[in-house]
């Protein structure tokens, strides 16, 4: 299965039809409405001619909330809010709340990460906050910025978020999304897990970086914002304060302060009591919760597979339409001759052989996947019965090619590939510790935070390692346990030192209970030597099959001397 999590996810939500929205982006607040909506006579107006709701003159976003200045109101941007609503306001922009803001508007451009999946897409979010400083937000994101009819790609409601007075950060209870209906079910269903549902925060940085970030989702909803309000800047904020006036003699004052006192003691006492308890209680829900995560993971990963025999495995090409010479009568193009082998549970099998000798399409047949154009033949025995119908989840396999998305980091890549791939029955505290699992297995801990590709070009942050790229594009498959992992050139286009990393990490996830077949052109001596079997193949046929330290002696009973290069390699049963 591919690598790119993301490339699937972006194939999904891309080809939208028209989503019919109760609100739109840019120059127009309900340009989906029908004539029959009323219109904010503050901010709208109706247009004759279309009978929809226009944003008047000054005002634009998300339900034509945010203020602006433009043409003759450049000199008095209040002028704008001071015509709609009275002297006393004016336009405040900015995405701090101070004491008087109770609505607040943000017009956004969504951020490199996001660009991905919605190009040149937006992103604007509407709270209105009452005098505790607690707001319900809106937000939605569009195809298209700078459209008048832009389509809801997703709608979010954000409740009950706490802006203090001059912050721009909030603490939001829940946020729940919703798909346009054209969504699909993979997308619905990725939407549902991840972004609804949960506690979320309102996160600002450098005073233009707004993140809606949503706890346990690898997905912040990130993007470039600016924001205006029309708010009431006449006018004072009243308080009420109340003094009371002290009275009695020295010994009232006394017995006061006895009674004080005491009372203090007292909850002095129940508070390291309850402090106590709670500590107790905490870790016991501590350990409560981490059993329960144990447990779950121990009830997703059970499974088990101890040998993958295959036996006279042939492959045979479709030739037709390919060459305007072919005839009925000629035989299909046999690719692979009736290969026979097993593996066994803690091993690794290694594929050799020279470029179209049949190593991938080996591969290809006991990973399951059909090109379309090719039949197989023969038969694949799993612990010595036909493939289960889940077989496809418990063998994982990781082609050559990646197209892994370079804005996002490793942690994300991986949390993605479990958002996607893992059942929506395990909780997120589940998969979560399954994604910091696979990481720590790849050593991949120092860099889980480092995005994939290099960040600001030649100047900026490097990206991680060649290496390390492919030990991500590992971890996207074993995030879901498979029990069989399958690999395609692991070692193609990395440096020597780096390719024996690779087969050492390989050689040690076999060790942790799984079996590994792998395909690998010009391994080192040192590599070669930790393959438990090889498979040399050449023009479709297997030439060897067993140990590497056996294979030096195979070909020499049969007439074939050893190269010189050869010579310095020292096996282990020649120690």
């Amino acid at each position: 299965m591919r690598s790119s999590l993301l490339a699937a996810l972006a194939a999904a939500l891309l080809p939208w039809g028209s989503v019919a929205s109760s609100s739109s982006s840019s120059l127009s607040s309900s340009a989906t409405a029908s004539s029959g909506t009323p219109c904010d006579p503050h901010y709208e107006r109706r247009n004759a001619t279309t009978g929809r709701c226009d944003c008047r003159e000054g005002f634009s976003g998300f339900g034509c909330r945010m203020c602006t200045a433009s043409g003759a109101l450049d000199a008095a941007a209040s002028d704008v809010c001071g015509a709609a609503f009275g002297p006393d306001y004016s336009c405040v922009t900015g995405l701090r709340y101070d004491a008087h803001a109770t609505l607040k508007t943000y017009g956004c451009s969504l951020s490199s990460d996001l660009q991905a999946l919605f190009p040149d897409g937006a992103m604007d979010v509407r709270c209105d906050r009452d005098a505790q400083g607690v707001a319900n937000c809106t937000a939605a994101v569009f195809k298209a910025k700078e459209t008048v009819n832009s389509v809801h790609v997703i709608d979010c409601n954000i409740t009950q978020c706490a802006f203090a007075s001059g912050d721009a950060d909030g603490q939001c209870a829940q946020i729940d999304c919703k798909c346009g209906p054209q969504c699909s079910a993979m997308t619905k269903a990725l939407v549902e897990s991840t972004l609804s549902g949960k506690p979320a925060k309102i996160e600002v940085t450098n005073a233009t970086q707004l993140a809606i970030v949503i706890e346990g989702s690898p997905i912040p909803l990130s993007a470039t914002c600016t924001a205006s309000a029309c708010e009431r800047t006449g006018g004072g904020s009243s308080s009420a304060s109340g003094s009371g006036s002290s009275g009695g003699g020295s010994g009232g004052i006394s017995g006061l302060w006895v009674a004080i006192v005491a009372c203090a003691a007292v909850a002095a006492t129940l508070l390291l009591c309850g402090c106590a308890c709670s500590c107790c209680l905490t870790a016991s829900i501590r350990r409560g919760q981490k059993e329960d995560v144990e447990t779950e993971i121990l009830k997703f990963t059970s499974r088990s597979a101890n040998v993958l025999e295959f036996r006279h495995l042939s492959c045979y090409a479709d030739s037709s339409g390919e060459s305007s010479t072919t005839t009925a009568g000629d035989e299909p193009k046999r690719i692979l001759h009736k290969i026979s082998g097993s593996v066994s549970r803690g091993q690794v099998l290694g594929l050799l052989g020279p470029s179209g000798s049949g190593k991938t399409t080996l591969l290809n047949a006991l990973a399951a996947v059909e090109n379309g154009r090719s039949q197989f033949a023969g038969e694949i025995l799993l612990d010595g019965k036909q493939l289960p119908k889940e077989y496809r989840r418990i063998a994982a396999y990781v082609q050559q090619d990646d197209s892994l998305y370079s804005t996002l980091t490793v942690r994300e890549c991986i949390s993605y590939s479990a958002q996607l791939r893992l059942p929506p029955t395990l909780s997120d505290r589940v998969k979560n510790a399954m994604v910091d699992r696979v990481i720590a297995e790849l050593n991949l801990t120092h860099v889980a935070n480092s995005r994939i590709g290099s960040v600001g070009g030649s100047s900026g942050r490097r990206g991680v390692s060649g290496g390390e790229r492919r030990r991500v594009s590992i971890g996207m498959e074993l995030v879901t346990s498979p029990q069989i992992l399958i690999l395609d050139e692991p070692t193609s286009g990395l440096d020597s030192s780096s390719a024996h990393s690779v087969v050492q990490l390989v050689k040690d996830l076999a060790g942790h209970g799984r079996i590994v077949v792998l395909s690998i052109h010009q391994p080192s001596a040192r590599s070669f030597v930790l393959l438990d079997k090889i498979m040399l193949l050449g023009k479709g046929k297997l030439l060897y099959s067993g140990a590497p330290a056996e294979s030096k002696s195979y070909f020499q009973d049969l007439g074939f001397k050893c190269p010189e290069v050869c010579i310095g390699v020292v096996f282990p049963s020649e120690r």
